[in-house]
């Protein structure tokens, strides 16, 4: 028993003495509470950091600190024991404080052999704010107030342990089953395919603190914990596009989580963070391009055209979304192969007004084009982000409702449907084509559409994309397109009959009714009396037409009297 003690005595000694000579060699560094401080984080020492001057009414503090992808180890004791060491890129300390408590201390381990740049800020609590984590169950933390996330191709997944109630210093909070709070996510985003570590910290630094964060960051989905959810959002996400989410908890007093954030890629491979121009997506955004223009301004106007382009759209649509639902082919052959299919399903709809042409049934399936967009665009809004939406039934049923609206609003009114549809889709295929090339968030309306019919899981996704100068102006060169558009085709065509006539009556059927028809008696084969009979008699038949604008120049009797 004696040489057991004078071990365990040996192995403390040790022990005080390691961490007596840690702290003598550890670098200091004094916090002041909801200050962003910008810090460089030296290899191969251990940091301390300190908030001092606590008083009583604070009863815990939270420190995060932030690194564009280097890992770092952050702890409450300066031997780093694994029950009070959490690592990572971007990572977050609870501390609770005792009765006596008048500062907090973490200590910061660099893993990397050089020098990074980080982002540190401490906050103070009350008893009546929430923990972030404090009802954690998952994690090696007590108290783990780390958002920790997860990508795929389409989406990021945000997971973090639920929180507890505050609670004086020296009193345990109330049982977790008992706590009902709101938890509120928000997002700010980088600049697309802009891997800089300058706008990185830029960014997160306005993402640290609950007044920042309401502030900067963009509110997209909440939930509250009596309803059992489980503590996790999915949201839309796109390889190259940095953002910063951020998690709210709390109904009156409100605390927040450590914010993270994600490039959704590898951002030590840059080449997977970057966007993969292909030549076949170049000449899609083109014809894109081209063929929206045309639809803008002339498209009723050549009205056989304007019908092959939208029977094209209609059908490379329709065909893509189903081989991509049930092929396992690479996607440029899925796209080679829906755009030949587009191709004859574009001159299948030409052919269907050239033998039938009728204006309702051509326009319709052209309208249904437009519908499309634009119940695409409803559901690229916040709109398509209520859990209503999350069941395929309610899903396809609003859709397609959405899709019905344009042409069962305007049926009844051909023409301006045919020139709306026009203008529509065609503005949207001109904004399609810059906004491939500035890689801003409009191309996605559609793309969101065909991730909701293709990909399995992504109803439960929240569809969110930054919102920045380059959208808003695409937003309102779309909309300028529109307006001139249709104003100009309206113009043009006004006074002239709504459509062409039918191709095939027009080469076929009249010559039929010509050789069908008895061969008029040449005139000069007649006597004159009968020859003057045949004329009057046919002057006679013909009935001035009361639409004609040469109608006043006629005789009252209808006959013009010879000489």
């Amino acid at each position: 028993m004696e040489t057991i003690s004078n071990t365990s005595l040996f192995i403390i000694t040790i022990v005080c003495c390691v961490n007596s000579f840690l702290l003598d060699h550890s670098i200091h560094v004094d916090l002041i509470p909801a200050k962003t401080t910008s810090y460089s984080l030296p290899p191969g020492n251990i940091t301390e950091f300190t908030v001092k001057n606590l008083t009583q009414s604070v009863t815990y503090v939270t420190f995060q600190i932030h690194t564009q992808y280097h890992n770092i180890s952050v702890s409450s004791t300066a031997n780093f024991l694994q029950n009070s060491t959490v690592s990572g890129s971007q990572v977050g300390f609870v501390s609770r404080l005792k009765v006596n408590d008048i500062q907090a201390t973490w200590f910061v381990r660099s893993n990397a052999n050089k020098t990074i740049n980080t982002v540190i800020v401490a906050s103070t609590y009350t008893k009546y704010d929430p923990v972030p984590g404090g009802c954690n169950q998952v994690y090696t933390l007590a108290e783990n107030p780390n958002l920790h996330l997860s990508y795929s191709k389409y989406w990021t997944d945000v997971t973090f342990p639920l929180a507890s109630d505050g609670a004086a210093r020296g009193f345990e909070p109330k049982d977790c089953d008992m706590t009902h709070l709101d938890y509120d996510l928000y997002v700010a985003y980088v600049k697309e395919y802009d891997l800089s570590e300058e706008l990185f910290m830029s960014t997160m630094k306005t993402m640290l603190t609950v007044s920042d964060i309401m502030e900067n960051g963009r509110k997209v989905s909440s939930f509250n914990s009596k309803n059992h959810q489980k503590p996790y959002f999915t949201i839309r996400s796109v390889a190259g596009q940095g953002a910063v989410y951020a998690v709210l908890v709390g109904q009156v007093n409100v605390s927040s989580y450590v914010s993270t954030a994600t490039y959704s890629c590898d951002i030590q491979k840059r080449d997977e963070c970057q966007a993969k121009d292909s030549v076949f997506d170049i000449i899609i955004v083109l014809f894109c391009g081209a063929a929206g223009l045309f639809l803008c301004f002339v498209g009723h106007r050549f009205f056989k055209t304007e019908l092959f382009i939208l029977g094209f759209v209609a059908f490379f649509l329709i065909f893509y979304i189903i081989m991509v639902t049930y092929s396992d082919m690479m996607d440029a052959v899925m796209l080679g192969i829906s755009v030949v299919l587009g191709i004859v399903g574009g001159l299948l709809y030409f052919l269907l007004w050239f033998f039938v042409g009728f204006p309702v049934i051509s326009v319709l399936f052209g309208s249904l084009v437009a519908g499309y967009v634009f119940s695409s665009v409803l559901f690229f809004t916040p709109f398509g982000n209520l859990s209503y939406w999350q069941t395929n039934f309610n899903y396809g049923m609003t859709f397609t409702c959405g899709v019905l609206i344009v042409p069962g609003i305007l049926i009844c009114f051909t023409k301006t449907l045919n020139i709306l549809t026009c203008t529509f889709v065609g503005s949207y295929g001109v904004v399609v084509c810059i906004d491939y090339f500035l890689h801003s968030s409009l191309k996605y309306i559609i793309l969101n559409s065909i991730r909701h019919s293709t990909v399995p899981g992504y109803l439960s996704v929240l569809v969110v994309t930054p919102f920045e100068v380059n959208d808003i102006i695409l937003s309102c060169v779309w909309v300028i397109l529109f307006v001139v558009g249709s104003v100009f085709q309206f113009s043009q065509h006004k006074g002239r009959a709504p459509f062409p006539p039918c191709p095939y009556k027009k080469m076929f059927k009249r010559p039929r009714q010509e050789l069908s028809s008895p061969q008029l008696i040449s005139h000069s084969a007649l006597r004159p009396e009968d020859q003057r009979s045949e004329e009057r008699q046919t002057l006679l038949s013909n009935e001035p037409d009361i639409h004609s604008t040469d109608y006043q120049s006629i005789s009252p009797s209808g006959i013009n009297r010879p000489a």
